[in-house]
């Protein structure tokens, strides 16, 4: 609460004569009380001098028991002004005369009788709510006792007297007061106050920013020279605001640009792809993007200041003195392609520490940047497995031209040879007529021998030869082929009825036994294709699957088959709960040559075939998705354009 000065000033003055009035107090109620001593001292002499004249008549009256001259004796010493009540008692303290108030009429008590060991007793008493001096005294004659005589003296008057010195005193001492504190506000008023007020009102508006303001001297004494400084204050407050008022717009605009500099610096950090995560030398969180909020689900005002390992996962095997080491030696550190697990998925990362290079050696912060590679890293994989294909393809080229001779070479002399030993050709009949020998006999020996099932064999085994040849022929082929508009849904049926009449199929297994389920979008539009170079695809897909899910007893074979559109893509999808296949063969199934079955069983050329047929003929894509003792699923898309 605001206390002015004035109030502090009559405070002050009202302390002041209470001081004045207690010192004076001291003074004068001891001196009143010994007055009221005196009068009282004055009134006991003149009560022991009427009594001392009266004593003897009334021993004389109380020993003739003259009641009557005692009555009239009383009623004449009444006449003395104060006293209210004369009593007269017997030895023994009964009451034979008395004048005045009716209280006073009482028979003594024997106690009483007994406190007057003098011949005379004054004492103050209450009586009636007054204050009355009781005179007391015996009665004798000649050393007897005859009897008491009782006077009492009203003190109300002296009382009243003393009371209304009291009250003069007291008035001439509030009157006292009254003059000087008016006298006294007056003087501080115009003298002190007053200066004060102006000075308090021009402050004010220094405070309310009206700058400038000037207080009138009033007199020459110290607040006079307090006003004159503050006029000089004023005068130069007000320029240095003036001053401060153009530094102020200074850096309202330079704020605006810091700020602009600021949101700018914070939008690009929240729209860079990657996780951005400030960090100083103890691992604790001072920057947190948006992208790290995406992926963690936490915001930056509960990551600030947590441990980053607590509050970002893909971070734990970035151990803390890494990033130590990049802040003291200034030297960018990162590990790349981190396996980590994300939602039980393998996936890679890289984390690269940018320590920040501040001026002030105390600057010891960096920022982790993280990436998802994944995709990179399967991009990366899917180009070294394309490189690797195109080499073991210009190989398999080469091969087959280098096998493609002797192998022709082999199964021409094999049909000269049959030709020989079977037909009645001329040449035939006349060479054996020179050696005395008959075509029928050497048919007969050849058959005995089994010349004709060697050498159908023989026939059979270039054959075969020149089947593996001519599918790295058209394995390593990227020629243009007979491009048509095609439904690979009706495609994919027509491959499923081709694979359960074809006989090496029925002959391991009975294609008819496995269940077919499809999924076919029924808004997929057909795509440009070679129709018999996609049923191949379909067909090698289909034979695998076949063998996988009759290898694997536990399950009833099944084909989940789906058709879709994906990103301008005809995506078809053959999936089958077969044996599976571990990740290490997911990653080399479509390199030639490469097979899980066992030997004399597969060439390792379908899924080759089908994977160049796919990716260079049509310029799709052909993936594998597999889970080991699950099932597999073949991924085939081909663009829509």
């Amino acid at each position: 609460m605001r206390v002015s000065l004035k109030f502090k000033i009559n405070i002050g003055l009202l302390i002041s004569f209470l001081v004045i009035t207690i010192i004076f107090s001291a003074i004068y109620f001891p001196f009143q009380k010994q007055r009221f001593e005196f009068t009282q001292n004055s009134i006991e002499l003149v009560l022991k001098t009427m009594v001392a004249g009266d004593l003897e008549p009334l021993a004389n009256e109380i020993f003739d028991n003259s009641i009557y001259s005692m009555k009239v004796r009383i009623k004449r010493m009444m006449e003395v002004e104060g006293i209210c009540r004369i009593s007269v008692f017997d030895v023994k303290g009964k009451l034979l005369a008395s004048e005045g108030i009716k209280s006073c009429t009482q028979r003594m008590t024997q106690a009483e009788i007994n406190t007057i060991l003098e011949t005379v007793q004054i004492k103050r008493v209450r009586l009636d709510n007054r204050d009355i001096l009781q005179y007391l005294q015996r009665i004798k004659i000649m050393d007897e006792n005859l009897g008491f005589i009782k006077l009492c003296f009203s003190l109300e008057r002296l009382k009243a007297d003393q009371n209304k010195s009291y009250m003069i005193f007291s008035g001439l001492l509030l009157s006292v007061f009254l003059v000087l504190v008016i006298v006294l506000n007056l003087i501080f008023s115009r003298f002190i106050i007053k200066p004060i007020t102006f000075l308090r009102d021009a402050m004010e508006q220094i405070r309310l920013k009206e700058m400038g303001g000037r207080v009138t001297v009033i007199k020459q004494d110290e607040i006079g020279d307090l006003t004159q400084t503050f006029n000089h204050m004023s005068k130069e407050l007000e320029e240095s605001y003036g001053r401060l008022q153009e530094r102020n717009i200074e850096l309202v605009q330079s704020k605006k640009e810091v700020d602009k500099a600021r949101l700018y610096l914070r939008n690009s950090i929240d729209s860079m792809p990657s996780v951005l995560i400030g960090v100083d030398s103890k691992g604790m969180i001072t920057q947190w993007n948006k992208k790290a909020e995406a992926i963690t689900d936490i915001a930056a005002e509960k990551a600030e200041t947590e441990f980053f390992k607590n509050v970002f996962p893909w971070a734990q095997t970035l151990p803390l003195e890494y990033i130590e080491e990049a802040i003291n030696n200034r030297t960018i550190k990162q590990k790349i392609k981190i396996p980590v697990k994300i939602d039980n998925e393998e996936h890679y990362i890289n984390i690269i520490v940018y320590p920040l290079k501040g001026i002030g050696s105390d600057f010891e912060e960096a920022i982790l940047r993280i990436d998802d590679i994944t995709e990179q890293v399967r991009m990366e994989e899917m180009m070294i497995q394309s490189e690797k294909m195109l080499s073991v393809g210009g190989l398999a080229a080469g091969m087959a031209h280098e096998i493609n001779n002797p192998l022709a070479g082999i199964l021409q002399n094999t049909a000269v040879i049959e030709n020989r030993l079977q037909k009645d050709l001329a040449p035939n009949v006349k060479a054996a007529k020179s050696l005395g020998i008959d075509m029928d006999i050497i048919r007969s020996y050849g058959e005995t021998r089994d010349l004709p099932k060697l050498l159908k064999n023989v026939e059979t085994a270039g054959n075969r030869a020149a089947t593996i040849v001519r599918d790295m022929l058209d394995f390593s082929r990227m020629g243009e082929g007979d491009f048509s508009s095609n439904d690979l849904g009706a495609l994919l049926d027509e491959t499923i009825n081709l694979a359960s009449t074809d006989y090496d199929l029925k002959k391991q297994f009975d294609f008819k036994k496995i269940v077919i389920e499809r999924l076919y979008d029924k808004n997929i539009q057909q795509v440009l294709c070679e129709k018999s170079k996609i049923q191949q695809v379909f067909f090698n897909i289909l034979q695998n699957g076949a063998h996988a899910m009759f290898e694997n007893k536990d399950n009833t074979p099944k084909f989940t088959l789906r058709i879709r559109k994906a990103n301008g893509y005809v995506q078809v999808e053959i999936e089958d709960n077969g044996s599976g296949m571990s990740k290490e063969h997911c990653k080399r199934i479509f390199e030639p040559f490469y097979t899980t079955k066992p030997v004399g069983k597969g060439t390792g050329l379908g899924l080759s075939v089908s994977y160049f047929i796919i990716s260079d003929n049509h310029r799709g894509n052909l993936s594998v998705e597999s889970t080991l003792g699950k099932g597999t699923n073949f991924i085939i898309q081909i663009p829509v354009a």
